[in-house]
């Protein structure tokens, strides 16, 4: 009940306030993003009033090559008011208790490019507080499912039970070229716990012979996960009627009306083999249609602006781009980080 309320009450700041809420219950959402998951509360002693709260995640991703838990921390939250500095100090030392010794050294997260306020702060390394460095942009890109009828060079099929093991096989092979990637197996795509309300009937995969060289799932979390638009910038807010005319001649996503609910869907659990845009091109229109015809209005996916088919989606589909940074977050600030720049981040925004 605390997580949904602050989280409705708090909502992200930026040219668009938007809210990442988790109703009817926070914990099918949290299920979703780490085999472990922990929530600190910094309550105020005098009267037992939350004044923020903070999660941590822990889930299997691939870091240099190899499978290992990552923590990533999330849904950081604050009511307004005086000592917010030390109330973050105190957030942050609870969550640090929550690390083990077979976890990866450092964690992972992301905060929107627009909160200048968090990531001035964050970035300056303040004594008590973890040390946030830069790994890489991250672009969530809203994609309208309304499409016109485009020819494909290939075919692209709806997945069956029989292809779970070769999906699979797909995306380990393709991920594990990718810094801070999910891990995927067999087992984990059937648990509900772990996929909510996915299954293979909702992956579109190319094949290649009898290998499935390409897949992508549509994953409905409207049941337990909602992004809801509570308003805009003052400037946004004024010009948003006007905007919204040459995006609808553009075919593309119009700025809603304030508060409202996305009615978005997540393409997860993304594998192209090679990278190859004719077949990422061929994905991205069939879940377009497919998502339409089960009344989805907008997909989303998240890519960042290193990886090989940013540009080819940014340019090939209509969409509104939401611009993250994504963070090393090292506890210990002795920690060097080189290495992890040597292979492209690909984090996976459905279960972040």
């Amino acid at each position: 009940m605390v997580i949904r309320q602050l989280m409705r009450e708090a909502p992200m700041q930026g040219a668009i306030h938007l809210s990442l809420q988790r109703e009817p219950d926070a914990n099918l959402a949290a299920d979703i993003q780490g085999r472990k998951h922990v929530t600190v509360f910094v309550v105020n002693a005098s009267d037992d009033r939350v004044l923020g709260v903070g999660s941590r995640f822990v889930r299997s991703l691939y870091v240099n090559g190899k499978v290992c838990p990552v923590g990533y921390l999330s849904q950081l939250r604050a009511q307004p008011g005086r000592n917010g500095l030390r109330r973050l100090r105190a957030g942050y030392k609870a969550i640090e208790q929550t690390r083990t010794d077979e976890e990866f050294g450092c964690d992972i997260t992301s905060i929107i490019a627009d909160n200048t306020v968090a990531v001035r702060m964050l970035e300056r390394g303040l004594p008590g507080l973890p040390d946030y460095r830069p790994l890489a942009s991250l672009t969530t890109f809203v994609i309208p499912t309304r499409s016109r009828v485009s020819k494909r060079r290939h075919q692209v099929e709806s997945a069956g039970v029989e292809d779970l093991r070769r999906i699979v096989s797909c995306l380990q092979n393709y991920l594990a070229q990718y810094q801070f990637s999910p891990y995927w197996d067999e087992h984990m795509i059937q648990d509900q716990n772990v996929c909510n309300n996915l299954s293979v009937d909702d992956f579109l995969i190319i094949r290649d012979g009898e290998e499935v060289s390409a897949s992508v799932a549509i994953w409905d979390q409207r049941s337990f996960k909602q992004i809801i638009v509570n308003g805009y910038s003052k400037t946004l807010s004024k010009i948003r009627p006007l905007l919204n005319i040459p995006l609808f001649l553009l075919r593309k996503p119009r700025l809603p009306t304030a508060p409202g609910e996305l009615n978005l869907a997540y393409l997860s659990h993304l594998a192209v083999k090679e990278n190859d845009p004719e077949k990422f091109r061929d994905l991205i229109s069939m879940a377009r249609l497919a998502a339409a015809a089960r009344g989805i209005d907008y997909l989303a996916l998240g890519l960042t602006t290193v990886h090989p088919l940013h540009r080819v989606l940014s340019r090939s589909f209509p969409n509104y781009q939401y611009t993250s940074k994504l963070y090393t977050v090292h506890w210990d600030k002795r920690t060097r980080s080189d290495q992890l720049h040597e292979r492209i981040p690909h984090v996976e925004v459905a279960v972040l």
